[in-house]
């Protein structure tokens, strides 16, 4: 990522980005448990998916080979053991989530 400013007077794109996330980060820890919870399995979820989309595109002609409608085949099955690994919380990573926003909560409390 670029530390370069945008224009004269104007924060580089890495504060103006951390900026955004904290702003964001700080309506989520003041959400109710419910929309946090929500917003965890949709990461992880999405996580989940790239992962394996990255994990197969290491493979040299996929599953489904290089023919034609092989990469419609292959972004189902993205979506779809993504999901799979989300639902089941094979990575465990909403539940962290959920842990690091209620921490931050409890911070601002003190």
């Amino acid at each position: 990522m670029s530390t370069q400013s945008i224009g004269p007077g104007a924060p580089d794109a890495s504060q103006a980005l951390f900026a955004a996330q904290g702003d964001e980060l700080s309506r989520l820890k003041d959400a109710p448990a419910s929309q946090q919870d929500t917003a965890a399995e949709r990461f992880q979820t999405l996580f989940a998916t790239m992962l394996v989309r990255e994990m197969r595109r290491a493979l040299p002609e996929g599953f489904f080979g290089k023919d034609a409608g092989a990469d419609t085949f292959d972004s189902w099955l993205d979506d779809h053991l993504g999901k799979t690994l989300a639902e089941q919380d094979a990575l465990g990573l909403a539940g962290m989530l959920k842990t690091s926003i209620a921490d931050l909560g409890r911070r601002d409390e003190s």
